[in-house]
């Protein structure tokens, strides 16, 4: 039996108390080595092209805001003349969970 097979059965073993702290062991030891490894790639300059693309498209760079020309939806539709009147109160209701 090879060394990880007794331990699988080691932990087929366990009460459900002890299962649970080991569970919660594992949890933080993998969030551990996660975050060591995510530092080690950091230092590294691994992420530094996902980092100035995250920071190209917080900071475009161009400066003027690229304005929608007018009459992209032209007679696609047409807005009903009573478009801003108040709701019957049966819809109001049913929106205001009433």
């Amino acid at each position: 039996m090879s060394n990880l097979e007794q331990i699988e059965a080691a932990i087929l073993s366990l009460p459900s108390n002890e299962f649970e702290r080991l569970k919660l062991w594992l949890l933080v030891l993998d969030y551990d080595r996660w975050d060591e490894q995510l530092e080690q790639d950091v230092a590294d300059g691994k992420l530094d092209a996902l980092a100035q693309e995250a920071i190209a498209e917080l900071n475009p760079t161009t400066k003027e805001k690229q304005l929608r020309p007018f009459g992209l939806c032209a007679r696609e539709f047409t807005v009903p003349a009573d478009f801003d009147a108040p709701l019957p109160d049966d819809l109001l209701s049913a929106f205001e969970g009433k």
